[in-house]
């Protein structure tokens, strides 16, 4: 039926009404299409994506069935990476031959991160995070992610950030991003192929997530969590996004494996922060290959 926006999921604790981003991208796309003129009968489905073509541009229907792989809450751009692909797909899908800037600029207008899943793998982020400069992206790597069971509500996360680098507050715990953050002449000052050859070991050293120290203040579990994972892994461990997933890189399989059992092993047994029980912390490890280079192919 035309003007539709139809979404299902394998996971009924899922949103699939107004406020689901992947609902709210249909929107924006059914109301982009409105500017366009003339129109075709276009294919039946693309990749779980069943649309109703209509011969007037704009009112196209579309039917989405989600399979929830990335778990909700975890930092990890699950939501975002929805909304961008579903950008992607129905420009294709409904033949608007929209221009990248303008599908980056309806992708800004779901989330201030959507557009980076339009442009990724690499990139240096700017303004609100929606200005996308794409770089080099490291070598393949083997990367640990280790899942608690609870999730980080994002906007409380960055309300403790603003509160931690308030200036006018003499407990301050974090540092305002300063000159080191790349704008302007970025690309001439900073030699992205560097960090290509470096080791996992290597490029876990420079990586910094500044909204680390404010989810550590909002759950200490989770910061003796990555402490802990430090510990067995022998390595540095950093957070994902705004949390709560945690995560970090071996050039090997075998070596991410092997650190995937210690900590399913140590957070399944006889230990836990602050005596919270292990089963309520609900820990899952996935080891994953990560290869950017084939993330657009």
């Amino acid at each position: 039926t035309a003007g539709r926006a139809d979404l299902s999921c394998d996971d009924p604790t899922l949103p699939v009404d107004e406020s689901n981003l992947i609902v709210r991208a249909i929107r924006a796309m059914q109301a982009e299409s409105k500017r366009c003129r003339g129109g075709d009968q276009l294919g039946s489905a693309q990749r779980g994506i069943t649309e109703w073509g209509s011969t007037e541009c704009g009112n196209y229907g579309v039917r989405v069935k989600l399979q929830k792989l990335i778990p909700t809450g975890g930092g990890l751009g699950g939501g975002s990476s929805d909304a961008a692909a579903t950008v992607r797909t129905l420009n294709d899908l409904w033949k608007l031959s929209l221009p990248e800037q303008r599908l980056s600029e309806l992708a800004a207008t779901l989330g201030s991160d959507v557009p980076f899943f339009l442009k990724g793998p690499s990139g240096i982020c700017t303004g609100r995070g929606e200005i996308v400069h794409p770089i080099p992206p490291p070598g393949p790597r083997w990367a640990l992610l280790m899942l608690p069971g609870t999730s980080m509500p994002t906007p409380a996360v960055y309300r403790q950030f603003d509160l931690m680098t308030d200036p006018g507050l003499s407990n301050s715990k974090v540092s305002s991003p300063t000159g080191d953050c790349p704008t302007g002449d970025w690309e001439q000052r900073v030699d992205w192929t560097q960090w290509q050859r470096l080791s996992a070991k290597g490029l876990l050293r420079h990586l910094q997530n500044d909204l680390e120290a404010p989810a550590f203040a909002l759950s200490p579990s989770l910061g003796r969590l990555r402490s802990d994972a430090e510990t067995l892994v022998s390595r540095p461990v950093r957070m994902s996004g705004s949390g709560s997933t945690l995560f970090t890189l071996f050039d090997e399989r075998n070596e991410a494996e092997e650190a995937a059992e210690k900590v399913q092993h140590r957070w399944s047994s006889d230990w836990s922060p602050d005596g919270l029980d292990p089963e309520s912390i609900g820990l899952k490890t996935i080891v994953a290959h990560v290869a950017p280079d084939e993330v657009n192919g």
